[in-house]
């Protein structure tokens, strides 16, 4: 699927079945008005609308449940109309957990390193109505976690936002400085997941 073609993109993304709740759609807009003003987040909603996605942000309730290729879609839009890079992406990932209702709702979790492993697949739950999270290994010694995400496909731009989003709640949920994030297993690659080490100091 390509960047440079997202009416064909559009149609493609959104026959994927899965849904997220519209927390994700929030925390996009929030990062949008951060980099791009209010008048970005308007010309994002206006090339949605131009690709026959309609899309308000602001009628989006956090619980409701949206559709994921939508999500993904306001991705790829942002790197069109506003030229950013993967990095960028990754940027908007890392910004989306310091400003999620729902991350707030679940910091009660976060108590311990421990307690954090173990709960993120569920975390994942209160996100997404397809695929899983899997707490792989949690390595104390050596200050590093394996997370995996199995899922559906939709569009390799979700690698770099995943990575940020994984580094941002790293951030707020682990006590160490220096957080690095690598993506080191990849289905677009081959692989039969998503593997994400999460490292710390």
């Amino acid at each position: 699927m390509e960047i440079n073609n997202l009416e064909k993109t559009a149609k493609e993304l959104l026959s994927f079945e899965g849904k997220v709740k519209g927390e994700v759609f929030n925390t996009h807009a929030e990062y949008i008005k951060q980099r791009e003003g209010e008048e970005g987040l308007k010309k994002g909603e206006e090339k949605m609308a131009e690709l026959q996605v309609p899309l308000e942000f602001k009628k989006i309730r956090s619980l409701s449940w949206q559709k994921e290729g939508m999500s993904v879609l306001m991705l790829l839009v942002c790197k069109k109309i506003f030229g950013w890079t993967d990095d960028d992406i990754f940027e908007m990932g890392r910004f989306a957990p310091k400003v999620s209702f729902i991350v707030r709702v679940l910091a009660r979790y976060f108590v311990s390193l421990d307690k954090v492993f173990q709960e993120s697949p569920r975390y994942w739950r209160r996100h997404f109505d397809f695929g899983e999270l899997e707490a792989a290994e949690l390595n104390k010694d050596e200050n590093y976690m394996i997370i995996r995400i199995k899922r559906g496909e939709t569009h390799p731009v979700v690698c770099r936002f995943y990575a940020g989003y994984l580094k941002g709640f790293a951030q707020i949920s682990i006590k160490g400085s220096d957080i690095g994030v690598e993506e080191t297993k990849c289905t677009y690659k081959g692989d039969d997941y998503h593997e994400y080490k999460i490292s710390w100091k």
